[in-house]
């Protein structure tokens, strides 16, 4: 696979993103992106600037069929590029225990922090707990 390149969709470039600020309930702006493979809408991801040089990555999902193709790697380093050239010394998420792998690949580590994260019926999944995992920008040389 190509060098993907997180662009502005009009630039038709590997995978462009258009940007697009939603402001929550909680009245905190996220900024919030689609992610394009060509013309393709691949997945989205949001994150937010919490303060004292802290931003919390609220989602990054890529569509299934795309996954395992290097597509979320490279959104994710853009993301941390993005971060870094706005200040950010300190980058915090919730992971899902299936996904742990990945951020793990990325650099990020546990906290220790685990919070229950209900099924369906709204019962506490083992499989699917939250973990809390970090990344120090001092780290990042992408």
């Amino acid at each position: 696979m190509p060098p993907v390149h997180v662009r502005p969709y009009l630039q038709r470039r590997e995978i462009q993103i258009h940007r697009e600020r939603l402001a929550h309930l909680t009245g905190v702006k996220y900024d919030s992106q689609d992610i394009y493979v060509g013309r393709d809408h691949v997945g989205s991801y949001s994150w937010d600037n919490v303060g004292d040089g802290i931003a919390f990555i609220s989602s990054v999902d890529i569509r299934a069929d795309w996954q395992r193709k290097g597509v979320g790697r490279q959104v994710v380093t853009e993301i941390l590029r993005e971060m870094k050239s706005k200040g950010i010394e300190t980058v915090e998420l919730e992971s899902k225990t299936k996904s742990v792998g990945f951020w793990h690949k990325m650099d990020f580590y546990e906290t220790g922090d685990v919070t229950p994260y209900g099924n369906e019926n709204d019962e506490e999944d083992p499989e699917q707990m939250l973990v809390g995992m970090r990344f120090d920008m001092e780290d990042f040389n992408g």
